[in-house]
């Protein structure tokens, strides 16, 4: 996504999470982090490392997103994968993303509506698009699943 910011990916998630600033400083020992995730300043700034703590604990798929959106590639999460394939857990992952077809869909044709296409749009468009991709990259990960051993030595 490269309309929204790795800092603002990160004080989303930050700011979502379950205690908000003061629940991930103390989580995660980053000092001064409301000041380093405030957008207004280019005083104290966030760290690889701290960006790395807070995505290990919020598991935020909007920083994902972004780090993935600057180099043009796209994540699944593979602990949402069970470890045992099944026909309804691979109907689900379908299901899944034809919603998500669905829904960006949606989102153009909200975007597109009054013929402009601001900035909020536009995250949510990227948003939806990355989640798209994600739903398709988990059902070929879910087919993985079903491969008999000596297809996967070939």
């Amino acid at each position: 996504m490269k309309t929204l910011t790795l800092d603002q990916a990160c004080k989303e998630a930050v700011v979502g999470f379950t205690g908000g600033i003061e629940a991930v400083a103390r989580a995660t020992g980053i000092r001064s982090l409301q000041q380093k995730l405030n957008t207004a300043s280019d005083r104290n700034k966030l760290s690889a490392g701290d960006v790395e703590q807070i995505l290990k604990l919020t598991r935020s798929h909007e920083i994902l997103d972004v780090i993935c959106g600057r180099v043009d590639a796209a994540w699944v999460d593979l602990t949402e994968l069970d470890n045992l394939p099944c026909d309804t857990s691979m109907l689900d992952n379908i299901t899944d993303l034809i919603t998500r077809v669905g829904v960006l869909t949606q989102n153009v044709q909200t975007s597109l509506a009054d013929g402009v296409v601001d900035k909020t749009e536009m995250i949510e468009l990227e948003r939806a698009s990355m989640r798209l991709v994600r739903a398709s990259l988990t059902v070929v990960e879910r087919s993985k699943q079903f491969m008999e051993d000596d297809v996967e030595s070939a």
